[in-house]
């Protein structure tokens, strides 16, 4: 195997013609595996490759983050960041009035549903790009403040991971049935469902943007293979 690792396409003859005319050309396409160099980096090449593709993930979320001025008072809020309601206890506001079916019911009353009704009507894709890090958060950067209904608790970063661990993991997998058993994506057969499947898309996207750990274990061959 080439250096590579069989990810080049296989060597052709007019790829053995042109190496013999040029000793460079060669060279690069001789076998990895008959140098000391390059028996090393054929080992190593998993954990390179690895490195290079953290980088270059760590550099688009910074290139493409919304920036959030700083307010005069490092102990303040940026007016920046919108704070969302959700009820944990007894559930959000009810469904309206002309959605009176399970699924408009059970939005209602999840985490998951909570966020995607404000979420619709209050931010957009700039929004939710803020990575705003608060000094009394611990480091946990942010797109918005969170407010849990009648606990008592301040959201120095607990609650905010909270919100994703509820709705990007327990409800998708339990109540809303949005993930299968073995991690595969149940198909939406509802215009209200293939929304829910976006919003679980833009509530996984956030969750990895703030470095946010969610217990979804989603399907290598459904979801992981076509992204690669």
């Amino acid at each position: 195997d080439a250096w590579w690792g069989g990810c080049a396409p296989q060597r052709t003859a007019a790829d053995e013609a042109a190496a013999c005319s040029s000793p460079a050309l060669s060279a690069l396409l001789a076998p990895a595996a008959r140098s000391v160099g390059g028996r090393v980096l054929l080992e190593s090449k998993d954990v390179i490759f690895d490195a290079t593709k953290r980088k270059f993930w760590h550099d688009v979320l910074s290139a493409t983050a919304t920036f959030t001025p700083p307010p005069p008072d490092e102990y303040d809020r940026p007016d920046e960041l919108r704070e969302f309601v959700v009820n944990r206890l007894g559930g959000g506001a009810g469904a309206d009035d002309d959605d009176d079916d399970d699924d408009a019911k059970l939005e209602a009353s999840t985490v998951f549903g909570q966020l995607r009704r404000q979420w619709r009507a209050r931010s957009d894709a700039a929004q939710l790009r803020r990575s705003f890090v608060h000094v009394q958060d611990g480091g946990q950067p942010r797109a918005f403040y969170v407010k849990f209904v009648g606990e008592g608790v301040d959201d120095h970063g607990g609650p905010y991971r909270a919100v994703f661990q509820a709705a990007a993991s327990e409800e998708p997998r339990g109540e809303l049935g949005l993930v299968a058993e073995g991690g595969a994506l149940i198909e939406a057969s509802t215009p209200r469902r293939r929304a829910w499947a976006h919003h679980l898309g833009r509530l996984l996207g956030v969750a990895g943007r703030h470095r946010v750990p969610v217990a979804l274990d989603l399907s290598e061959a459904a979801v992981w293979a076509p992204l690669a």
